[in-house]
């Protein structure tokens, strides 16, 4: 549930630290390929990078397309739903897939919306602080591909995180309302992890002051037509 204890095991925490490592080795070791074959008197000066506009403006084209097509995707995973564990458990694929197409459109497309946006922002910090703003500026409009990509990869990073926490702060309140909804109790006590009370538990909650009624609720599983269900199991008494 949305209170329970947050657990993080060795192989968790191994799978976790490995693939960070070995996704940043896989995404730096092309880079570090091309770097070590440049002369290093060619290293100390400024290079002269040719312009792609064509190739620029192909995969804009492409970035507006799954742009729109990741939004369609959002807007019918956040709609249309009759709100059932099973339709919101159906709706965390297209979801994340939606997310995952916007941030592909966003690197797609910010080659293309740097330069403009680098102006446009660059003119606000040389009004506000004159010489540094105009170095920054020029600095970011100099080279709007490279740009382009420090920034994305700031807002892939920043937006996965966000996507992740907001994504997990929703499970924990559906669980949070799918709890109240399903008892009609004002207070509800349980151990931690998997262990469950003993049978005096019950008796002991209720002769504690203010304790108007107490029932224990255990799991159960029956079988209705064949199908196994899952429930839960309480002392009639105690609702009577």
């Amino acid at each position: 549930g949305p209170t329970d204890p947050t657990v993080l095991r060795a192989g968790g925490g191994l799978v976790a630290v490995s693939t960070g490592v070995m996704a940043t080795v896989v995404a730096a070791l092309v880079p570090a390929v091309r770097a070590s074959r440049v002369p290093p008197l060619q290293a100390l000066r400024e290079p002269e990078l040719p312009g792609r506009p064509a190739t620029d403006r192909r995969r804009a084209r492409i970035g507006v397309v799954v742009l729109a097509a990741s939004l369609a995707v959002l807007a019918l995973a956040l709609v249309g739903s009759d709100g059932t564990e099973a339709a919101v458990g159906a709706r965390l694929l297209p979801l994340g897939t939606g997310v995952l197409g916007v941030f592909a459109a966003a690197a797609l497309v910010a080659p293309r919306c740097t330069g403009p946006v680098a102006r446009l922002v660059g003119g606000l910090a040389v009004a506000l602080r004159g010489l540094p703003g105009e170095l920054a500026r020029a600095n970011a409009t100099r080279n709007p591909g490279r740009t382009a990509m420090t920034a994305t990869a700031l807002l892939l990073g920043v937006g996965l995180v966000s996507f992740t926490l907001v994504v997990t702060a929703s499970l924990g309140a559906t669980q949070e309302i799918r709890v109240e909804r399903s008892t009609f109790t004002d207070f509800r006590l349980r151990p931690e992890g998997l262990d469950s009370f003993p049978g005096q538990a019950t008796d002991a909650v209720a002769v504690v002051g203010r304790v108007d009624v107490a029932t224990a609720i255990r799991p159960a599983q029956v079988t209705l037509a064949g199908v196994p269900e899952y429930g839960l199991a309480i002392q009639p008494r105690g609702f009577v």
